[in-house]
């Protein structure tokens, strides 16, 4: 009885943790930084996802060689991490290694089916390209980003829709015209 417990309060606090988490997550996109930092600095400090949080509240208060450090402390190989070195070394200017990251995030993206921050990722990916003097693909990434910031539900019910295309991002192609079960709900 009593091992039940322990595993049902360990199992408490890593769903508090990820809800914290979440929270900070949340509140860092709503611009919302005092939210953020207080819900991330909530939670173990030990956690790499935490620390990647925090270095992205830091880059976002362009705090941005502070932001660097902890991202590099905290890079662990996963979604988290990559986006936050990714976006960090952007900020910072060695692009070539920004790169890396941001592509290791592309991947864990599309091993995890999460499309989640999409447009964080094209984003930053667009500024990298454009801080390697690729213009023209960076022009390419940032026109579709504001898409992927969109509610997935009200997406394709837009003044400005975006029409169907297929985007080439690395190695990962997207085609961004709704299915034909979006539209029927639509």
């Amino acid at each position: 009885e009593i091992a039940q417990c322990l595993v049902g309060s360990e199992m408490c606090i890593r769903d508090s943790c990820c809800l914290r988490l979440t929270a900070a997550r949340m509140s860092l996109r709503l611009g919302e930084l005092s939210v953020a930092k207080a819900e991330a600095e909530s939670v173990d400090g030990s956690n790499p996802s935490c620390g990647a949080l925090i270095s992205e509240i830091l880059l976002a208060e362009g705090k941005n060689a502070m932001a660097l450090d902890l991202a590099l402390d905290s890079y662990v190989g996963d979604i988290d991490t990559a986006a936050a070195l990714g976006m960090c070394m952007t900020a910072n200017g060695p692009f070539g290694e920004a790169m890396t990251y941001l592509r290791r995030w592309e991947g864990e993206m599309r091993r995890t089916h999460c499309a989640f921050r999409m447009d964080e990722l094209l984003a930053a990916s667009s500024e990298a390209l454009r801080g390697l003097g690729d213009h023209e693909r960076a022009d390419e990434l940032l026109s579709i980003a504001p898409y992927w910031k969109k509610d997935p539900l009200t997406r394709f019910r837009s003044e400005h829709p975006v029409g169907p295309e297929v985007v080439d991002i690395g190695d990962c192609l997207l085609y961004t015209s709704p299915s034909p079960r979006d539209t029927e709900r639509s």
